[in-house]
């Protein structure tokens, strides 16, 4: 029962949030959305080449809207991306330039109305870190802003597949937990053997990033495992206490472990 609420919870981020298109670095022309930036001091050219004539320098979670996508491509740290042609600027007074793919955030969400701090999360690629036969794999960052200002920039950890995969990034408010402005769950979905779906859940305080745990899980029917957190908040949760939870399900034996944290606000102790 618990396996099947926790993935129908799971589940539920790529019907409520942002979902990645089939394409991890493409994004489609279309000047009536706004796509924010991931990187700051941005360099918008005159041309699709970095020997191109800055026009501009914008910072992180500028919006900017693709006019166009170039066939001119740039690879930075193995990740290939193209050019594409954006405008910026309020509707008076819009520009017209050439930025990297790789400086357009894949995913940008808002915090959750409860933490009311404004503040901004941008998920994209970092790197390319493995390429094989089957497609490639990396590193992403998550970067917090907030008034144009980056707060904190994290990376996660490698050999995460960019092929066949969904992403998803929620802002989930504190969950009952004291002295924290929110919490951030990224997930992602592999569609491989019968799906496999991972995810990464951080702290936020006075807009740094602290990593709590992976979580998701994978199987078939007689055999499969699952990581997922009970929070203050929940049915079975405790006052300030964040249980990460462990189930191995296999041929009709299950095996739970827990562990527990309390956040001391400067950093996660476990108890």
């Amino acid at each position: 029962m618990i396996k099947n609420i926790i993935l129908l919870f799971v589940f539920s981020f790529f019907s409520d949030f942002l979902k990645s298109q089939s394409n991890y670095h493409d994004f489609n022309a279309d000047e009536n959305i706004c796509r924010f930036l991931i990187g700051d001091d941005v360099n918008i050219r005159d041309i699709p080449s970095t020997k191109g004539k800055i026009v501009s320098k914008l910072p992180i979670g500028s919006c900017v809207r693709i006019l166009e996508k170039t066939d001119y491509t740039l690879t930075l740290k193995d990740f290939e991306s193209h050019w594409y042609k954006v405008s910026f600027g309020d509707f008076k007074n819009k520009n017209v330039g050439y930025v990297w793919g790789g400086m357009i955030s894949y995913i940008t969400s808002d915090a959750s109305n409860e933490s009311r701090k404004g503040y901004n999360y941008h998920f994209g690629v970092h790197s390319v870190d493995y390429k094989h036969e089957f497609g490639n794999s990396g590193t992403f960052q998550i970067r917090v802003s907030k008034d144009n200002k980056q707060l904190d920039k994290i990376l996660t950890q490698e050999n995460i597949s960019f092929t066949d995969s969904d992403w998803s990034l929620s802002s989930i408010g504190n969950k009952g937990l004291k002295n924290i402005d929110d919490i951030l769950s990224v997930s992602i979905f592999e569609e491989k053997c019968d799906g496999a779906n991972h995810g990464m859940i951080y702290l936020v305080s006075d807009g740094k990033l602290h990593f709590i745990s992976d979580v998701g899980g994978s199987g078939y029917s007689d055999e499969w495992e699952e990581t997922y957190i009970i929070y203050p908040d929940d049915e079975r949760g405790s006052p300030n206490t964040i249980i990460v939870v462990y189930e191995y399900y296999y041929m009709g034996k299950r095996d739970i472990s827990f562990t527990k944290y309390r956040w001391n606000g400067i950093s996660l102790i476990e108890i």
